[in-house]
């Protein structure tokens, strides 16, 4: 897998994530989705801190109700904005890759 595939799942992963965050209402919602979008975005390379944080945000007593609905606000706002651009990154990343090496330095 290339960079630009790399660069490209991650955008599908943070748009996956979306996905999950608006379907969850409750704060015990949230917390099985934040489980969700961790084990979605173990997956892509360079999130371990996020996915640490998500697991531990989820676990009872590890935030209270209102900080659950917080980190929720805080991933649907972010993570659409991160995936536009990291989509963006995917397809600079192919149109460089698509010229010889030499010529991608430069």
């Amino acid at each position: 897998m290339d960079i630009a595939e790399k660069t490209l799942k991650a955008a599908e992963a943070q748009e996956k994530a979306v996905a999950i965050m608006k379907r969850c209402q409750t704060p015990d919602e949230v917390r099985t989705g934040l489980l969700q979008v961790a084990d979605l975005m173990s997956e892509v390379p360079g999130q371990e801190t996020l996915v640490r944080s998500l697991r531990v945000g989820a676990q009872p007593g590890g935030l209270n109700d209102s900080q659950v609905l917080q980190v929720r606000q805080k991933l649907l706002q972010e993570f659409p904005r991160q995936a536009t651009f990291v989509r963006q990154s995917a397809k600079e990343f192919r149109r460089k890759l698509g010229k010889k090496w030499w010529q991608f330095w430069k």
